[in-house]
């Protein structure tokens, strides 16, 4: 995602003090500004913290976007700082604190927001992306930020959660295919996937984070496969992912794993009963994971799945078997093995 954050000089008085963590410059400033005016309103100071730089960064965000607690209090607290102000790429002080793992910083802007006088939705605060329309905690799992997800789950109610976990972004990413698209094995994935199932369970849901597809097609398990994230494979399946999934092309778990070469999630896909009686089945075009696998020139994956096997005589749409397809792509090595192995 890149840095969520970026500043420029003035108009923009407070903010750079802010990034820099100087609360004494920030409340000379302050002081200095409240002298020089007629204040009539906490609205017309609120007016001075919350200005902005070119690309919509005020103060409060550049607090948050540096982990300046201290400096958040008393923007909110003590200046009335708008706690909802979003910069021009749609980041909130809360949006910020999640991506960049202030967990302090998230647990008091929730706690303010949660306050009854203020009369603030922290439910629709985290439910609110930016303009790639990534959510809070999207940003949070980007970075691995597990602390942050894991303090916004206990403080937020279930059908939040829940809304969360199904809710995506631009792409049609989950949460579930942003940790696992990263390669985040252990308490953030174990974390989503335990909540995701016990509220899947507990209520009469028709469709879960799990098997959800993104634009691609891919749900998490596909793209799990696709990455050669064998051990966030299996824990997706021993979860319940389902293996005839498939993706826009119709390629299935062995499809997606053989024509991307990852060999550790063949390996292990080869290994369940599911997996191996559906070795020949086809997707949109007509190709077999091995055709797949020959077309690509992956001289390995043929022999695996010919080992485990994997039919060689079946033709694609256009009548082509993997051997054809090696031949005519000119992929050497497999056109050697398949002259080799079928020979006679």
């Amino acid at each position: 995602m890149g840095n969520y954050l970026t500043t420029k000089s003035e108009p923009a008085p407070l903010l750079q003090p802010a990034i820099e963590g100087n609360l004494a410059k920030i409340k000379e400033l302050v002081g200095h500004h409240i002298a020089a005016t007629s204040l009539k309103s906490n609205d017309e100071l609120a007016n001075f913290v919350n200005d902005a730089d070119e690309e919509g960064n005020s103060a409060l965000i550049g607090a948050a976007f540096s982990g300046h607690l201290d400096i958040c209090k008393f923007l909110i607290e003590d200046c009335h700082a708008d706690v909802l102000q979003k910069n021009k790429i749609g980041c909130s002080p809360l949006w910020i604190a999640c991506g960049y793992g202030h967990v302090d910083i998230v647990e008091y802007l929730v706690t303010y927001m949660n306050d009854s006088r203020n009369n603030l939705n922290v439910s629709a605060a985290f439910l609110e992306g930016n303009s790639t329309g990534d959510l809070p905690l999207l940003a949070a799992a980007f970075k691995g930020h597990v602390k942050v997800i894991e303090k916004a789950l206990e403080i937020l109610n279930d059908a939040d959660v829940w809304d969360i976990l199904i809710s995506k972004n631009n792409s049609g990413d989950t949460l579930l295919h942003v940790v696992v698209s990263s390669g985040y094995e252990g308490p953030l994935l174990e974390l989503l996937l335990e909540s995701e199932q016990r509220l899947f369970d507990s209520n009469d849901f028709n469709e879960r984070p799990l098997t959800m597809k993104n634009k691609a097609g891919l749900t998490p398990l596909l793209v799990a496969c696709e990455r050669n994230f064998v051990n966030i494979v299996k824990e997706l399946i021993q979860r319940g992912a389902d293996l005839q999934t498939s993706d826009e092309n119709e390629r299935r778990p062995l499809a997606i794993a053989s024509f991307c070469g990852c060999m550790d999630v063949m390996e292990y896909l080869l290994t369940l009963d599911e997996s191996k009686k559906a070795i020949d089945a086809t997707e949109k075009n007509g190709c077999t994971a091995l055709w797949l696998a020959a077309r690509t020139g992956n001289d390995k994956m043929v022999k695996v799945l010919i080992d485990a096997g994997a039919d060689a005589s079946i033709r694609n749409n256009e009548g082509m078997t993997p051997q054809d397809t090696a031949e005519k792509y000119k992929k050497e090595k497999v056109v050697e093995y398949f002259a080799q192995s079928f020979s006679n």
